[in-house]
């Protein structure tokens, strides 16, 4: 009997370590892939969960991505704009643009800062494989090895070494699911394309 118990040990712990393994070598694929490329704009759609009003929040936006740093995030009442050192954060409501310096926050994790992330810093595990329009997805969970990030993990959906869906969970318990419906590499992206100019009578904020 203690011989049969040991088999299974054997089993399980080989088992997890080949999950584990193939979990790394998907990540460290789709690191390779996206440092390969110079650009990309996609179109995505982002569901919110406030756990604590439970609350659910619904948009589309579209994200164009030149390296080193600079990213353009629009919605239909929200524009974030970077040049690599200037952020500008537009609310078209309130007529109103926040101005900052730019800051490499490693703590926290938007979409921009996901599809360029080396994972490095996250421990990966292998979660299922899921169907999303007929195609067939590996799902990663990564944990965070630093204890002040704000997000407790994040999850991502995998085909080719492209994220297709990525899903966030903060400590607060608040979700943020982004799902990716097209995404373009290496298009002809230029650089003033990141500099904002806010409309004429918006109020300006500079917080630099």
């Amino acid at each position: 009997m203690q011989y049969y118990f040991l088999i299974l040990y054997i089993i399980f712990f080989e088992f997890v370590f080949s999950q584990t393994k193939t979990a790394k070598e998907i990540m460290q694929n789709v690191s390779k892939k996206y440092a390969e490329i110079s650009n990309l704009k996609c179109e995505f759609t982002q569901t919110t969960i406030l756990s604590k009003i439970k609350k659910t929040q619904k948009v589309d936006g579209t994200l164009s991505l030149k390296k080193v740093n600079k990213f353009l995030i629009q919605y239909e009442h929200q524009t974030i704009s970077c040049d690599g050192k200037t952020v500008w954060t537009y609310v078209k409501q309130n007529n109103q643009v926040l101005i900052d310096n730019y800051k490499d926050d490693k703590t926290s994790m938007s979409i921009d800062k996901i599809i360029l992330n080396n994972f490095e810093n996250f421990f990966a595990t292998f979660i299922k494989e899921e169907k999303i329009d007929e195609k067939i997805f590996n799902v990663i969970k990564l944990t965070p090895k630093d204890d002040k990030s704000t997000i407790q993990n994040l999850k991502v959906w995998i085909k080719d070494d492209i994220i297709k869906k990525i899903e966030i969970e903060d400590k607060k318990q608040n979700a943020t699911t982004y799902f990716i419906k097209e995404i373009k590499f290496n298009q002809n992206i230029k650089d003033d394309l990141f500099n904002f100019i806010p409309p004429k009578e918006t109020e300006i904020i500079d917080l630099r």
